[in-house]
């Protein structure tokens, strides 16, 4: 059991000789909790301060939990309040594990009063500095790619913290939008750099390999999103949807599907699609990456295979290769299989809406 500060009050030091001082703090360091003016603190702290003329009480053995903030909803409340509304815009990661991780984080920095700039400072912070650490041998590369994942879930953070407080801002948009730009690049190119100064590989090739996978990501996210650069131009331009219609060439019955037979989402429907999506995803394969990084550190090449082929190494190659006929596929997909045009019939019918609703005048 351990042993209660009797109440009262505790002589000051001026009064008490060196035995009784010893004394003093050998009783405090025993008791498992004490009040102190209020809060609730060890005895092994009161010992080591200074509470002279202080009142003391006894508190009970164990403190109890610290509240949360008033206002900060439990986590359930905050899954519906800053995650299902935006659901259905999930890509894999997020529905594995992303959305699964943030919340906690997100309500951490309720707690404390953090905004979604806090978290979007860290997302490239996070992101640059482990790209940095993947420029060295041995366990930086682990720790590296760990921080690229933690910059996806700050991403995630960065949101729901705008969601929760209903912020935006074209500036935090625009800082997301660059923060993506660039850590994807800075990822392959730090560690084509890491690559080429292993001592088993030696020359600069992986550096000049990784300009591939670099310049795929960014023209990627940029195809990605072209759409609605093109839309938002043409409606800003003429400020007028059917303008805007006609300028895309699409002609449909009201309410009827968009152009394309299966819609923009037909390249990941089917379950090779989502295979392909998982593989090719940078927040997924950064999973990947970081085992093989752990790969390399604690098994090494396996015998047979020639020194400079490490797992790192394997998989970079995949992407070298992957990466860059992904993009292709991206660019035919649009042009050739009508998808472009798919994704931008949903942005007018979407804006179609807005207009009977009465949200956007004709």
């Amino acid at each position: 059991m351990p042993v209660s500060a009797p109440a009262g009050e505790v002589p000051g030091r001026d009064r008490l000789g060196p035995a009784g001082i010893r004394a003093g703090k050998r009783a405090l360091v025993g008791c498992s909790a004490l009040l102190v003016d209020g809060k609730v603190i060890s005895g092994t702290r009161a010992a080591r301060g200074w509470i002279g003329g202080r009142i003391i009480t006894p508190a009970t053995d164990r403190a109890p939990p610290t509240p949360p903030r008033p206002g900060i909803e439990s986590i359930a409340e905050l899954r519906r309040r800053v995650q299902e509304p935006v659901a259905h815009r999930n890509d894999l990661t997020g529905r594995l594990y992303g959305s699964r991780l943030s919340i906690f984080i997100t309500r951490f920095f309720l707690r404390r009063g953090w905004h979604a700039n806090v978290a979007s400072f860290f997302v490239l912070f996070n992101g640059l500095v482990g790209s940095a650490l993947l420029v060295f041998p041995g366990w930086p590369p682990v720790i590296g790619f760990f921080l690229l994942e933690t910059y996806y879930i700050l991403d995630c953070v960065d949101g729901e913290l705008a969601r929760y407080h209903r912020i935006g801002h074209v500036k935090a948009a625009y800082y997301d939008y660059l923060a993506h730009l660039l850590v994807k690049p800075a990822m392959f190119l730090c560690l084509g750099i890491g690559l080429a100064r292993d001592p088993a590989v030696a020359a600069p090739w992986p550096v000049f390999v990784a300009i591939a996978p670099l310049l795929a990501v960014v023209l990627t996210k940029i195809a990605t999103d072209l759409h609605r650069l093109i839309f938002a131009a043409k409606f800003i331009e003429h400020r007028d949807a059917t303008v805007v219609a006609s300028f895309l060439g699409r002609t449909r019955a009201a309410g009827g599907p968009p152009g394309g037979p299966a819609g923009a989402g037909a390249r990941h429907a089917s379950p090779l699609g989502t295979l392909r999506q998982a593989v090719l995803n940078f927040d997924l394969y950064l999973v990947g990456f970081l085992a093989a990084a752990l790969l390399d550190v604690l098994v090494g090449v396996p015998a047979g295979i020639p020194a400079w082929l490490g797992y790192k190494m394997a998989l970079f190659l995949f992407y070298a290769v992957a990466l860059p006929l992904d993009f292709l596929d991206h660019v035919i997909s649009d042009l050739w299989q009508g998808q472009l045009l798919d994704r931008l019939d949903t942005l007018q019918r979407n804006l179609e809406d807005l207009i009977d609703k009465g949200d956007i005048q004709r």
